[in-house]
């Protein structure tokens, strides 16, 4: 059942069902036995399906013959793993410890509720454990697969994921008293414990609150936006025939759209940007200021010591933003994905790097935490370049002042179809938890403007080609961007 559900995670319809399914099965296991090993062994033998179902593609990720072998990338998804599950059984051991202090003969209900709480502390606690530090892997969250959920959608304004993984393990809850009400009333015309009428009109009364809820507001301004969806798959984009096709693009845009601004996928330019010729470049700015239009496309930047611009310090993931006025703004990606962006530095990590693993890209430079945000026609947007929409510190910092998020990317590097579907859904989680409309350009997988809500409005797929759509800004905050700030603040970020 774990990995039925990690494999869910992909389709947020079918998760939307088996989700609550998944979790009432779980806690009626889990209250069979009063023995804590016992209930460690349960959890952790279906957390190993679970996170094998929702993080499996890691591996084919890593694996890139015959830079790498396969039982070194087999052994560093593996221990990866191995954290993850150890991040959860923690969190449940100390969870059981502090809630299950009840006497043994408790009632079957209290029972259930007590079960339930206990794996949501433990879910919403681990995953919080899983979006922070140097190794952070903020993907496969239990509470991500609710996004087409109509009773725990409107949740994820209010403390994003981690309160919707909590309010799923109460619906499981409910759900499992459900079916323990018919089956004693239809099987054993026994009328000891009452349905659970109470609870079930408090969770509907406060879906339904909680959907109908706007925290935020449109300001009244409208982008027209293009998106550019190229489908080179794997390395295709680094193929000097699609390198050249990728400029003439770029020449010809401000005169094939009547679009405000056109996206292009993350690292739509391989080379670097200087490496244009100068002539190019100006043609190209002038060009966006004649037609009043707009360009952002990713593309190589280079980091320098200060005062020395011929010693380079490495590459960087970096957004160019040509605006309406021909003016360039330039954004570079914060968060790099471990293990294919960069290796980490730490010092028990680093030493093992020449005799195990070996990626030929792993060598970016992360830009700066701080970084003016960018701006078309004074319309703010919060860009997120790819795997920095995992991360939900980031993408609610970035939310925060902007009027939508703009997010370039490239699945390229993933041959799975799952993992495409699950990272398109994880963009309509942080749009619906951010209450702002959401672009995202990709090289393959899924294309999409989303809406405020986390709602598909159009999305590419499947070949190349591009779609426009009109998205609304809006302002304001909610309740989750508050929190975020505020632990950001205080631990200072």
């Amino acid at each position: 059942m774990g990995l039925c559900m990690g494999l869910a995670l992909s389709v947020p319809s079918i998760c939307a069902v088996l989700g609550p399914i998944a979790g009432g099965l779980l806690i009626h296991l889990l209250t069979c036995t009063p023995y804590l090993r016992v209930r460690v062994l349960q959890l952790g033998c279906f957390l190993c399906g679970f996170l094998a179902g929702s993080l499996f593609w890691i591996a084919q990720g890593i694996y890139r013959p015959p830079v790498n072998s396969a039982w070194s990338a087999g052994l560093v998804f593996g221990v990866l793993l191995a954290c993850q599950l150890l991040i959860y059984l923690l969190c449940f051991t100390a969870t059981s410890m502090a809630l299950n202090r009840k006497p043994a003969q408790a009632a079957p209900s209290s029972t259930v509720w007590r079960t339930a709480t206990t794996l949501a502390v433990t879910f919403s606690a681990a995953e919080i454990l899983r979006s922070i530090g140097p190794l952070a892997l903020p993907w496969g969250f239990w509470g991500y697969g609710a996004i087409d959920n109509p009773l725990l959608n409107g949740f994820y304004p209010i403390a994003g994921s981690y309160v919707v993984t909590f309010m799923l393990w109460m619906l499981s809850a409910l759900l499992l008293l459900w079916w323990q009400f018919l089956y004693n009333h239809v099987r054993h015309r026994c009328h000891a414990s009452a349905a659970p009428w109470l609870l079930t009109l408090t969770l509907l009364s406060a879906a339904a609150l909680a959907h109908s809820t706007d925290w935020t507001h449109e300001t009244g301004a409208q982008l027209k936006i293009r998106l550019i969806h190229t489908q080179w798959p794997k390395e295709e984009k680094y193929r000097t025939y699609n390198q050249a096709s990728s400029l003439a693009m770029l020449e010809a845009a401000p005169f094939t759209t009547r679009a405000e601004l056109t996206v292009f996928p993350e690292l739509f330019l391989t080379e670097r940007i200087s490496s244009i010729p100068a002539e190019i470049r100006e043609q190209i700015a002038h060009s966006t200021k004649e037609q009043g239009t707009a360009l952002l496309f990713g593309a190589v930047g280079m980091t320098h010591e200060p005062g020395a611009p011929e010693t380079s310090l490495g590459r960087q993931n970096t957004l160019v933003l040509l605006n309406e006025q021909g003016l360039a703004q330039t954004y570079i990606k914060r968060l790099l994905l471990p293990f294919t962006e960069y290796l980490p530095t730490e010092s028990w990590l680093q030493w093992i790097w020449p005799h195990l693993y070996h990626y030929p890209l792993a060598d970016l430079v992360p830009g700066p935490m701080q970084q003016p945000t960018l701006q078309v026609r004074n319309v703010h947007l919060g860009p997120l370049i790819c795997s920095e929409l995992a991360s939900p510190v980031l993408s609610a910092l970035q939310g925060a002042t902007a009027d939508m998020v703009i997010s370039p990317s490239s699945d390229s590097w993933i041959p799975s179809s799952l993992y495409l579907l699950q990272a398109h859904h994880l963009a309509r989680v942080r749009a619906a938890e951010l209450q702002k409309p959401l672009a995202r350009a990709n090289n393959v997988g899924v294309s999409a403007f989303i809406d405020h809500r986390g709602k598909v409005l159009a999305s590419l797929s499947g070949e190349a080609g591009s779609g426009q759509w009109t998205m609304p800004a809006r302002a304001g905050r909610t309740p989750y961007v508050h929190i975020v700030k505020w632990f950001a603040a205080l631990s200072g970020n």
